[in-house]
């Protein structure tokens, strides 16, 4: 975290130093006269953003920094059916080779993966919740979710791991890199459940 903590600090920082030298740069052409072809204000409103950004950072960086890790408790599951198998029960034809039978190629897992994702995405947008996509930063899990205040508290956040399984597959297998992030001292197998 805090190596996260220091490259962000040092790379926002340099932009702001960039644009801030650039902004007095232009304010002193401007004064003595010359054509100053970019606007100074535009300038100044991208060096207020890049300090809401690193403000905004830093305190997301050290609200991380009060995760702790615990056993993962199963709330729900998602069934993701591919196009594939619902025309097959249907009896219609594929429409060619390459969509007839399952692969289980990179792009396959990324499409099945970014369709648990938005599953998952919308059943907890559908409780009300905040949906944040944090799967990028490697954290340890794919989504963090906010519920909505009740009686004036806000709950915990929910930290989610999403897991999305092709045709015919009847377990979830969590590493042993996932399952140590999540604070479970052996990574299990788990049937999936439906939402």
């Amino acid at each position: 975290m805090d190596k996260t903590l220091a490259a962000v600090h040092e790379r926002l920082t340099k932009e702001i130093a960039y644009w801030s030298d650039r902004w007095m740069r232009l304010k002193e052409d401007q004064e003595a006269g010359k054509d100053v072809r970019l606007n100074l204000d535009n300038i100044q409103r991208t060096i207020n953003d890049l300090e809401g950004r690193l403000e905004n950072r830093k305190k997301e960086l050290q609200s991380m920094r009060h995760v702790t890790n615990g056993t993962p408790v199963v709330l729900g599951g998602a069934l993701v059916v591919p196009i594939g198998l619902l025309r097959e029960l249907r009896g219609e034809p594929a429409p060619d080779v390459a969509t007839a039978t399952f692969s289980a190629d990179p792009e396959a897992r990324s499409r099945i993966g970014l369709l648990a994702m938005n599953a998952v995405r919308l059943a907890e947008e559908a409780r009300g919740c905040r949906v944040v996509d944090v799967s990028a930063q490697k954290c340890g899990w794919d989504i963090t979710s906010y519920a909505p205040a009740v009686d004036g508290k806000i709950p915990e956040s929910r930290h989610i791991e999403v897991k999305g399984r092709v045709k015919g597959a009847s377990t979830v297998t969590v590493t042993r890199t996932r399952s140590s992030t999540v604070g479970i001292r052996e990574p299990s197998i788990t049937s999936p459940s439906s939402l």
